[in-house]
């Protein structure tokens, strides 16, 4: 028989020690944290609409269907539609960086540590294509 997977609450998920924490992310496991992660503004203005660039290494393959979740902080707000898009051509031609794969519309959504706001401070993006590790 078949036994229904067991989630940890967030408030077990304090309780954990620092380095597991980073392994759970409010209901939903993560596999391996990214990494080399660079989030670079276009600008630096406070309150300012932004492009944000983020690049990053997957630790281990992201099948068909899995996510990359972005969690900013509370009073960071992705928006109801996150708009995803490559690099300028410049920077694939000069670093071992790869365009993703197909994928879903990004969509903002409400961690946690936001529930009280109106901010969504988590980016949600599904793959329909398979994300090698790097």
């Amino acid at each position: 028989s078949t036994q229904p997977a067991a989630f940890l609450p967030v408030e077990d998920k304090l309780k954990l020690p620092t380095l597991e924490r980073d392994l759970w992310m409010g209901n939903t496991a993560v596999l391996a944290p990214l990494q080399n992660v660079l989030v670079q503004p276009q600008s630096f203005g406070l309150g300012t609409a932004n492009r944000l660039s983020i690049i990053f290494r997957t630790a281990q393959e992201l099948g068909y269907g899995g996510q990359i979740v972005l969690q900013a902080p509370k009073d960071f707000d992705f928006g109801t539609i996150c708009i995803v898009r490559d690099l300028d051509d410049y920077f694939y031609d000069v670093s071992e960086a790869v365009r993703l794969p197909n994928h879903d519309q990004c969509r903002g959504a409400r961690s946690p540590a936001a529930r009280d706001g109106s901010h969504l401070n988590r980016a949600h993006l599904r793959m329909f294509a398979s994300l090698a590790a790097e």
